[in-house]
């Protein structure tokens, strides 16, 4: 069971430092478009493993611009549903007042003293 949580752990490291190899040439490329770019070796798997990347360099890789525009395109589709279940309950409660203030209007409804 832990063979495919190491295998997960490699490949996240081996994407990581492949990000991280891209955002470092793409400057490079720009300035120097002479010829095409090198591409390193990709590790073996039987391999020794570097060190754990940290949580901060895979933070400054993506952002946290990403997560809070998640996040607010989340709280913008939770407004939108909410004001949507508001507007179908007040038509519903609409609909039962008019349904039953004609059924309570009929003859054979009126209290009678």
């Amino acid at each position: 069971m832990k063979l495919w949580m190491g295998e997960r752990d490699q490949l996240i490291e081996q994407t990581l430092a492949f990000v991280q190899g891209v955002a470092a040439a793409k400057p490079a490329r720009a300035v120097a478009a002479a010829g095409p770019p090198r591409a390193e070796p990709v590790k073996a798997v039987g391999q020794a493993r570097p060190a754990e990347p940290s949580k901060s360099a895979a933070i400054a890789v993506m952002g946290p611009a990403p997560m809070a525009s998640e996040r607010a395109e989340i709280a913008r589709r939770v407004a939108n549903f909410k004001a949507q279940q508001q507007k179908f309950q007040r038509a519903r409660e609409a609909d039962y007042d008019a349904i039953f203030s004609k059924a309570r209007a009929t003859p054979g409804n009126l209290i009678r003293s």
